[in-house]
């Protein structure tokens, strides 16, 4: 294991088999080191039962009514409700798994196009080229599949950085497709039926000042721009290009983003966007450089606009703009807007479902907490709540991050519980008793309940480091680590620590290519990303390849 330094820090440099300080004989036979308090499996069951979703508590009492385990006198067998219970709050949990109890293997792979969607009972729908498939997440068993024509886009997508978005099963799976001219959607139902189709007019849905994705419950999300700024704009250096646009005024005032049915065209609601007045030509175009001869030396500017992202995932529907912005749930209720350009790296949506039906929205230099109706729960001015990987076991209060340099536990009332310094924290697990925080060069767990640094990993010397994203079976938490040299270039890996002690307990997974891990119907999803959008990416990077992995041989 880890190397003790000074203040009993450990390195990141750690290994998987080494001892962790306690015999084997001094074990129980459930695996803890003697002297480590047991919770009774019906004691941790209330305490979950206390710390449920409504989600997850009406799951729960489905499984004990279609319980089939009886024992006489006619009680349901504790030991089986409670593995249901346990399955259920894992699987249902953001960022939860069932286990990660040994070194990850990979269970199936795919090349694909594009995650597209989460199915109910564990199915996650991907596209691949032309082809809409259905596939079983746990063992990569084909469901269904539906071909369709030209080039194919389907949704809702979950976000890549919405840990709770993936727990987000629909219904409906709702496909744009065809050429340029030629465009129509689809509608498919779980099961892969197609519910129905419609051409989709050029001269209402095409152009480049429009963008149409897929939505939830069978709709669309449809921008329109009006704009006469240039579609691309070439410089003579790329200094040029840089000085040039950031003194170019743009306006986000032409900018419209509605929701319609995609079968019909009705609309159901149409967008409050504001204009970002911040805004300039630097935020609207995409940089690029072009060699202007043989020998590479001399390069131009090259611009081509993108004025922002049109959103439909599981949970909301929007538009992240160049110069305007806004989103609202599918019931309407409005979800706040950025007031001021995303500096915060690695990058992170402003607005994230949070458990309990809620929702985390930007105000001012802040975060609220929105009830499903729009009620403010919570204000944290200059705080940006954080949505972090759980267990389903989470206690009171909320985890905060002010600016790159304070995370903050809050009680339910807003009052600060504890803060702890940080370089650019994030938070990415939260179980009942643990917090635990990433930060360049460092891994912390604190205690829940006062802050107390329990563990902290840093690294003896060398390249730099940050723990970009995690998942957790509540005992243990899966990582992306990022390495970054000195020649700037970075390696990605995956590892597996034991919560308790912060010590790693699996063999590392190399050369990934992803700075996210997902759970899905609690099992663990790693996306690949194309490789020049590992890092530099944002919520809406396409998704090239699938794998699963789950614990092999020696794990539970």
């Amino acid at each position: 294991m880890g190397r003790p330094r000074r203040d009993d820090v450990v390195t990141f440099d750690v290994s998987h088999d080494a001892d962790d300080g306690v015999d084997d004989a001094a074990r129980t036979g459930d695996g803890r080191a003697d002297g480590v308090a047991a919770v009774p499996r019906r004691d941790r069951v209330r305490r979950w039962w206390r710390a449920a979703t409504r989600r997850q508590r009406r799951t729960a009492t489905a499984l004990v009514a279609g319980a089939a385990v009886v024992l006489t006198g006619g009680t349901v067998a504790a030991s089986t409700l409670a593995n249901h219970v346990e399955a259920e709050r894992l699987r249902t949990a953001p960022g939860g798994v069932l286990s990660l109890d040994g070194p990850l293997t990979e269970v199936w792979s795919a090349d694909v196009s594009s995650i597209a969607a989460v199915l109910p009972a564990g199915g996650i729908v991907t596209t691949e080229g032309p082809r809409v498939v259905a596939r079983e997440v746990a063992t990569g068993a084909e469901r269904w599949e539906v071909t369709l024509t030209g080039a194919v886009e389907c949704g809702p997508r979950p976000r890549l950085d919405s840990v709770a978005e993936w727990t987000v099963p629909v219904e409906t799976v709702t496909c744009v497709h065809g050429r340029a001219g030629n465009r129509a959607v689809t509608v498919l139902d779980a099961d892969g039926a197609v519910v129905g189709q419609r051409g989709l007019a050029a001269e209402r849905y095409g152009g480049r000042a429009r963008s149409v994705v897929a939505a939830a419950d069978g709709a669309l999300a449809v921008t329109e721009h009006d704009t006469d700024l240039p579609e691309r704009l070439t410089f003579a250096t790329p200094d040029e290009m840089f000085s040039e646009l950031s003194q170019m005024e743009v306006d986000g005032g032409g900018t419209r983003t509605w929701l319609e049915d995609a079968l019909t065209g009705e609309r159901r609601q149409t967008l409050d966007l504001v204009e970002l007045p911040w805004a300039h030509g630097v935020d609207c175009y995409t940089l690029g450089e072009d060699e202007v001869d043989s020998s590479g030396l001399g390069t131009a500017g090259r611009a081509t606009l993108n004025l922002g992202a049109t959103l439909g995932t599981p949970t909301m529907v929007g538009f992240a703009g160049c110069a305007a912005d806004g989103a609202a749930t599918y019931t309407g209720v409005p979800l706040g807007y950025r007031s001021a350009l995303a500096t915060t790296w690695p990058r992170q949506s402003v607005r994230q479902p949070y458990p309990d039906e809620r929702f985390v929205v930007p105000a001012g230099e802040g975060s609220s907490l929105l009830a499903d109706d729009g009620e403010p729960v919570l204000d944290v001015p200059g705080l940006r709540l954080e949505v972090p990987a759980t267990d389903g076991t989470a206690g009171d209060g909320y985890v905060a991050v002010e600016g790159a340099e304070r995370v903050v536990l809050l009680a339910e009332d807003g009052s600060e519980r504890w803060s702890a310094p940080g370089e650019s924290p994030r938070v990415l697990v939260r179980t009942d008793d643990l917090v635990v925080v990433s930060g360049w060069d460092e891994l912390v767990g604190y205690d829940a309940a006062d802050g107390t640094e329990r563990w902290r990993l840093a690294p003896d010397a060398g390249p730099r480091r940050y723990v970009l994203s995690a998942v957790t079976d509540g005992v243990r938490m899966t990582g992306v680590l990022m390495d970054v040299s000195v020649e700037a270039t970075a390696e990605l890996s995956l590892f597996t620590l034991d919560l308790r002690t912060g010590q790693e307990v699996a063999p590392r997974v190399r050369d990934v290519a992803t700075r996210t891990v997902l759970a899905v119907d609690g099992h663990l999803v790693v996306p690949e990303l194309p490789a020049d959008e590992v890092l530099l990416g944002d919520a809406t990077t396409p998704v090239v390849g699938l794998r699963v992995l789950a614990p092999g041989e020696g794990g539970a």
